[in-house]
């Protein structure tokens, strides 16, 4: 959270030139999200059918961040309850989770590709600050994906 932003996309822009904005405001938490299963990209690919995901040299695929989003409403409702707010907080169950077990976990179709040179292998919240507030499970992929059932996603058949 103490890192300047350096995004990557022009969204990724947009979120910084936000965070710019509201910087120093009393009251004001910028909000770092996770991907919410559910209404992220994999997710998405996973409800339209096949997923292609890139595979690394190593054989490993990307790993990210991730949140459920029942897990992101008791985040947001312990948030709401604390007394004293950081200006930059990330939210996200603690460690990141390779997007093949989340794949299998769902049980969607998919394949390997290989990976581009310009793929990133881990982007990973650090979720230190966010641990005194609340203390959350390490990230799980089956856990993840019955979140997402639970709010409503599903899987491609």
């Amino acid at each position: 959270e103490d890192m300047a932003p350096t995004p990557a996309n022009s969204y990724g822009a947009s979120k910084a030139t936000m965070e710019a904005a509201v910087a120093g405001r009393a009251g004001v938490t910028c909000l770092r999200l996770a991907n919410v299963a559910g209404a992220d990209a994999l997710f998405g690919a996973m409800s339209a059918g096949p997923v292609t995901l890139d595979r690394f040299a190593d054989g490993t695929a990307p790993r990210r961040s991730y949140i459920g989003p029942l897990t992101l409403a008791r985040v947001l409702l312990a948030l709401i309850a604390a007394d004293d707010l950081p200006p930059v907080l990330n939210v996200a169950s603690p460690g990141p989770l390779a997007m093949d077990l989340v794949l299998e976990a769902a049980g969607a179709r998919w394949t390997w590709t290989p990976a581009p040179a310009a793929a990133l292998p881990c982007v990973a919240l650090d979720t230190a600050r966010l641990a005194r507030i609340i203390e959350l499970p390490p990230a799980d992929a089956a856990v993840l994906v019955a979140e997402a059932r639970a709010a409503g996603w599903s899987v491609a058949a």
